[in-house]
């Protein structure tokens, strides 16, 4: 083919692409090409939940993806109260305002749809008190601490989030797994209630 036929068969194929995307845009074919987005939430729910804003806290540069046996496991109103109160405790939280504020069957949804947002924590909109751990071993030989996290789970409001994080210390001490649980209240999220998943 001559360089002239070349270009003539992508002048005639360009408008043609352009028109089946467009198609494909309005009736829904084209989802694949549209970027998933963090919950508007996220960044929010993360600067008010870790740290002060004066202590440095260290948090691994990725988020980790949530496992399948934590949400089909955990994230279960069966679990729920099965586990809220292992020993007892005082000021316990009432577990019927949350379960009636938080869809279980959703947030396990929620939580699989997170996984497919790839692991990308955006520093740039963190306070500067959070850091990111790249090399995790030089991080622990320089005798620091940090957290490993996943997304957080919000309700389909927006007024309750779950989230699971744990701790990987430089020092020879037990770890634990935990979900926490948040509500926001006056637009800011404050600590209801956890439930230790695992002790190391």
């Amino acid at each position: 083919m001559t360089r002239m036929g070349f270009y003539s068969v992508v002048a005639l194929a360009f408008p043609i692409l352009i028109f089946s995307q467009a198609t494909a845009i309005k009736t829904g074919e084209l989802r694949q090409f549209q970027p998933l987005q963090d919950h508007p939430q996220t960044y929010e729910f993360l600067n008010q939940t870790l740290g002060n804003r004066k202590d440095t806290v260290y948090i691994l540069s990725h988020f980790q993806p949530l496992e399948t046996e934590l949400i089909t496991g955990c994230l279960t109103e069966s679990f729920m109260r099965q586990e809220w109160e292992p020993l007892k405790a005082k000021n316990l939280p009432d577990i019927e305002i949350f379960l009636k504020s938080f869809d279980l069957a959703q947030a396990r949804k929620t939580a699989e749809k997170n996984n497919t947002l790839g692991n990308t924590i955006r520093f740039d909109n963190l306070h500067n008190a959070i850091l990111p751990v790249t090399d995790p071993k030089s991080h622990l030989k320089n005798q620091k601490n940090y957290l490993v996290l996943t997304r957080p789970v919000f309700n389909e409001v927006g007024d309750w989030a779950i989230s699971y994080n744990y701790p990987v210390f430089y020092t020879e001490v037990g770890s634990s797994g935990t979900l926490k649980i948040y509500r926001k209240l006056n637009g800011t999220w404050i600590y209801y209630w956890q439930i230790t998943l695992w002790i190391s």
